[in-house]
C-alpha cells in the first residue's frame, strides 16, 4: 500500500511540475510577443522619418529593387544606388523656420538586401529642390562623376549644378565655389555650406562642344535691361541680354574659358 501511495504522489508531483513548466514557457512566449509588438509599434511610420532615413528604410524593405544602379568606375560594375534628397535641419530654427538642406547618398546593398552607405554629403548648400541626376564620366579620366541639378528661385526657374568626381577612394567636389562674388579654393574647403556653386543660372548644361572628349559646363543667365516697374517681376522684363559662360576642365579644376553677352531679340 505504501509503495502504491508513493507512486501516486510521484505521478501527481511530476504532472504538477510539467504543468508549471508549460505555464512558465507560455508566459515567456507571450512576453516576447508583446515585446516584439511594442518594438514594432514604437518604430516610427516611414512617412514620419527624416528623408534620408526614409530612403534608406525604403531601400532595405525593397532590398534595393526599383532603384537604379550606377557604376563609379570605367569597369562598369553597376552596384551603387545614388540618391539625392531634400530635407530640413532638425532643431536649427531660423526666422523662416527650419533651415532647408539636402544631401547625396551613395549606397551599396549586400546579398540579403541590407543597405550600406559608402559615401554621403549633407549640407545646406543643397537647400534647393532636386531636379535631375546624372552619373557619367565628363572629365575623361575613366571614373564617373555625380552631376546633380537643383531647382532654385521662388519659381524654380533657375538651376544650380553640383559635380562630385570619384578619386578611386571617395568623391570630391569639383564645382567651382563662389562667396560674395569671389571664387573659393575648393581644395581648401572642407565644408562648402556657406558658399554657392558657380554653376548656377537660368540654364546649366554639360556637353562636349569642342569634341575633345571632355565635357564643358555651359551656364546661361538672363539679365534684364529694361523693366516695367508696375508689373510682377516675371512679366516686367521688356528687354534682356543673355549672358553665357563656358567652363572648361584642365585636369584639375574648371576655369572660365569663354564668355559672351548678347541681346535677346
Amino acid at each position: 500500500m505504501r509503495s502504491l501511495f508513493r507512486n501516486k504522489v510521484f505521478i501527481i508531483v511530476s504532472l504538477l511540475a510539467v504543468l508549471l513548466l508549460s505555464l512558465s514557457y507560455l508566459e515567456r512566449e507571450s512576453n516576447k510577443s508583446k515585446g516584439s509588438s511594442q518594438l514594432e509599434d514604437s518604430k516610427p511610420p516611414i512617412e514620419l522619418l527624416a528623408e534620408r532615413d526614409r530612403i534608406l528604410q525604403d531601400i532595405e524593405s525593397k532590398k534595393g529593387e526599383g532603384y537604379q544602379r550606377y557604376s563609379v568606375t570605367s569597369e562598369d560594375i553597376q552596384d551603387k544606388i545614388i540618391v539625392v534628397y531634400h530635407d530640413k535641419f532638425n532643431g536649427e530654427p531660423t526666422r523662416k523656420g527650419l533651415r532647408d538642406f539636402g544631401g547625396i547618398l551613395v549606397v551599396k546593398v549586400n546579398n540579403v538586401g541590407v543597405p550600406h552607405v559608402e559615401w554621403e554629403v549633407r549640407s545646406d548648400m543643397f537647400r534647393d529642390i532636386p531636379f535631375k541626376l546624372e552619373v557619367r564620366d565628363i572629365t575623361n579620366d575613366g571614373n564617373n562623376e555625380i552631376l546633380s541639378w537643383w531647382g532654385a528661385g521662388v519659381r524654380l526657374d533657375s538651376y544650380i549644378l553640383w559635380i562630385y568626381s570619384w578619386t578611386g577612394e571617395t568623391f570630391r567636389l569639383i564645382s567651382p565655389l563662389i562667396s560674395l562674388g569671389k571664387r573659393i579654393d575648393v581644395s581648401e574647403t572642407e565644408d562648402p555650406t556657406i558658399y554657392d556653386s558657380e554653376f548656377g543660372g537660368s540654364a546649366v548644361k554639360v556637353d562636349d562642344i569642342d569634341d575633345d572628349s571632355i565635357d564643358e559646363v555651359i551656364v546661361e543667365n538672363i539679365i534684364p535691361t529694361k523693366r516695367d516697374p508696375d508689373l510682377p517681376y516675371a512679366a516686367s522684363i521688356l528687354e534682356a541680354d543673355r549672358l553665357t559662360k563656358i567652363y572648361k576642365w584642365n585636369g584639375k579644376e574648371y576655369y572660365l574659358w569663354q564668355e559672351k553677352r548678347e541681346k535677346i531679340e
